[in-house]
């Protein structure tokens, strides 16, 4: 099994501001190896920053002290899965639509499984589903105070979506260790979405969850950053104070993660897709996909990844 990245950290200026994560970017990590990864050959006058000026926390609580800036940080990794994530979600909807239902039950329950603040749930309730079924969209954090964003976020998606059978559902749920999750949800989720979440779990326990929580034939959408930059990078979080947050990450390639899938019981669907940086999504223009994006959505220290895959994603399909 990959172990968690750590060691010292290497600081770029231009990535960390008041209240901002430092992205990945900042760290040095090691690898699965145990060889030190050094930064981006591009890092200009990187600053040490000793482990001890970090104070390492839970997962949910990083992400409960980043919550309030979390959508607006200017985050190449969200960026990007933001921009996937429009595509990949319309499949994932006709995947799930397209399972046979027992003849009694029309209901599609969709779980959006480590939600955050709601980022791709939103994405799920705006998507369009058929009206004759009812669809309830379930989002699971273990940070509250992501979940109190994701349930304000969503509530007008729901109020004025065009399905008047469309309900949404938050719970509290700490995925890190299996008997924290309800054995009521077992077998019961059409489909589940889980998007930038892998890289804080160990990787057999994050798909023995997911296999528990699906029907056989059910979809999964699952993103995660890619170990091209796991390697050189660390989630973690600078709050007002001056102090630095950062949580246990793990590095996995894309092929690792097929394979425990369907270690798991959950086979690809289709290709694995991965994504690299490219400089007109941080200088504006249209990328190759045909997508037009604005200079500004992103912070400009995140040109020292131009060239390098930082996401990857796939369809997963239970047995």
């Amino acid at each position: 099994m990959t172990q968690p990245s750590s060691a010292d950290m290497t600081f770029d200026s231009s990535l960390v501001d008041v209240q901002r994560s430092f992205s990945s970017t900042d760290t040095n990590t090691t690898s699965s190896t145990g060889k030190e990864n050094m930064p981006p050959s591009d890092h200009s006058d990187p600053v040490s920053a000793p482990t001890s000026q970090f104070k390492d926390v839970s997962t949910d609580e990083l992400y409960s002290e980043w919550a309030a800036t979390y959508d607006t940080d200017g985050n190449i990794l969200q960026f990007i899965d933001d921009l996937q994530m429009t595509d990949l979600l319309e499949q994932f909807v006709s995947l799930c639509c397209a399972q046979d239902l027992d003849s009694n039950d029309y209901r599609l329950d969709i779980l959006d499984l480590g939600c955050g603040t709601g980022r791709n749930t939103l994405k799920l309730l705006q998507t369009p589903w058929p009206t004759d079924r009812d669809v309830n969209v379930h989002g699971w954090d273990g940070s509250q105070a992501m979940l109190d964003l994701a349930r304000t976020k969503c509530a007008n998606a729901v109020s004025s979506s065009a399905s008047t059978k469309m309900v949404m559902e938050f719970a509290a749920v700490d995925i890190s260790n299996p008997e924290n999750v309800p054995k009521q949800y077992d077998d019961l989720f059409n489909g589940l979405i889980s998007t930038l979440v892998l890289e804080h779990i160990e990787i057999e326990t994050f798909f023995a969850i997911v296999a528990r929580l699906l029907k056989p034939g059910a979809h999964a959408l699952i993103t995660n950053m890619h170990s091209d930059m796991g390697r050189l990078s660390r989630a973690g979080y600078k709050a007002a104070t001056g102090e630095r947050y950062r949580a246990t990450s793990y590095i996995y390639t894309p092929q690792e993660t097929v394979e425990a899938a369907a270690a798991a019981g959950l086979d690809l669907v289709g290709e694995i897709d991965e994504v690299a940086v490219d400089g007109r999504m941080i200088d504006g223009g249209v990328l190759d996909n045909g997508v037009r994006v604005e200079k500004g959505g992103v912070r400009e220290g995140a040109r020292k990844w131009v060239g390098t895959k930082v996401w990857y994603g796939m369809m997963l399909r239970k047995r």
